[in-house]
């Protein structure tokens, strides 16, 4: 091969990457794609440690906290509730800590492959554990600054970049995240960016909604979805959070987190009859960016996919994407990313064979390009 054609090489790669994030960053832009930001999307932008993501480890015992600068997330939040609750006494997981779904966690190490938000929550089934760990996760999520990662502050210049390429007929984006934390919103406020907030309220009850919040802190329920008017994409941006909300201002008993909740939140009534008929046509209407990853092998995500899209098995013309975090490289994991890809395939959805960090970077590059590029 000669230099010249070695060069190509190595340029065709970057080349696929350019426009594979041009046309994501272009869908989204045009409201044809909408971006979902899986559980573990805050391993965006981490400093690395022999090539991996560090893990989140917290020191609350110090005061102040020892923390750092980054939010956990979910399997994160697991491994240190677990640790929590063993180190206060709780006899449960100290007998279960070893056997699924928690074979990868060794106490005292904080080091998580296979603990689940969800069964952390199941096991603490008495009324006054679960409001000590929602305490703690309260106290997790919005007692530390934490810093918006570049996912965030990324999908927060948008709304600007949209305002300049399409200031005659914009259609702001809607962006649905499985995390409990404020890291978007947060990256939303400080580039001064309005948004509309729709989250899911669990109250234990059949008549849960999910409540609107909108950029001037006003609280409404949604409990009439299909005549709700009170949201549009053509006047500012939506985050959609499926599974409720942490923040100071918001109970935190009630979100969807226990697998209990799950159920409820399943069972009682479906999720499209809850959502706002603006929202939902944006959802059915158009492609999905998975940022993840979203599991798919998770039987509670399966059950939400397909109460919004129950056709979309059989809908083969339209591709779906998937930029996938791989945060483990246990053998046990890796099974588990081999089931994913079955079900994604299932779906109709292209993983694309692009790490996390060159998308994300591409991605920032081509936002702040476009507005340099207007801005000149």
């Amino acid at each position: 091969m000669t230099q010249t054609n070695l060069e190509e090489a190595v340029r065709q790669p970057n080349r696929l990457l350019n426009k594979n994030c041009e046309n994501l960053i272009q869908g989204i832009i045009e409201g044809k794609i909408v971006p979902v930001l899986g559980r573990e999307h805050n391993l965006c932008d981490r400093p690395k440690i022999n090539q991996k993501p560090e893990f989140w480890q917290c020191d609350f015992s110090l005061n102040p906290p020892s923390c750092p600068s980054y939010p956990p997330t979910h399997r994160e939040l697991a491994a240190y509730l677990i640790e929590y609750f063993t180190n206060h006494g709780a006899a449960h997981f100290d007998e279960i800590q070893f056997s699924y779904p928690f074979q990868g966690i060794e106490s005292g190490k904080w080091k998580a492959e296979w603990a689940d938000l969800q069964h952390v929550f199941q096991l603490l089934c008495d009324a006054e554990s679960k409001v000590l760990a929602t305490s703690e996760l309260h106290r997790i999520l919005c007692d530390k600054n934490y810093r918006p990662n570049q996912l965030h502050k990324s999908f927060a210049l948008l709304p600007k970049v949209i305002r300049l390429t399409k200031p005659d007929a914009p259609m702001f984006p809607l962006i649905v995240t499985t995390s409990y934390d404020r890291m978007l919103e947060q990256a939303f406020e400080a580039a001064e960016e309005p948004f509309d907030l729709v989250y899911y309220s669990a109250t234990g009850e059949k008549d849960d909604w999910f409540l609107h919040k909108t950029p001037e802190g006003i609280i409404h329920e949604i409990d009439n979805p299909n005549n709700y008017r009170r949201l549009s994409l053509k006047k500012r941006p939506v985050i959609l959070k499926v599974y409720g909300t942490v923040d100071q201002s918001i109970d935190a008993d009630r979100l969807v987190i226990s697998e209990d909740d799950y159920i409820d939140f399943l069972s009682w009534r479906n999720t499209p009859d809850l959502l706002p008929t603006t929202l939902l046509k944006q959802l059915r209407r158009n492609q999905v960016l998975f940022l993840g990853p979203c599991s798919l092998s998770h039987w509670h995500q399966r059950v939400i996919l397909h109460h919004i899209w129950p056709t979309r098995p059989f809908l083969k013309k339209s591709k779906w994407y998937a930029i996938q975090w791989d945060s483990e490289e246990s053998d046990d994991i890796k099974e588990s990313n081999d089931i994913n890809k079955k079900f994604w395939k299932k779906y109709n959805v292209d993983i694309q064979d692009i790490s996390p960090e060159d998308f994300m970077n591409e991605f920032d590059e081509q936002i702040h390009s476009i507005i340099g590029g207007q801005g000149k």
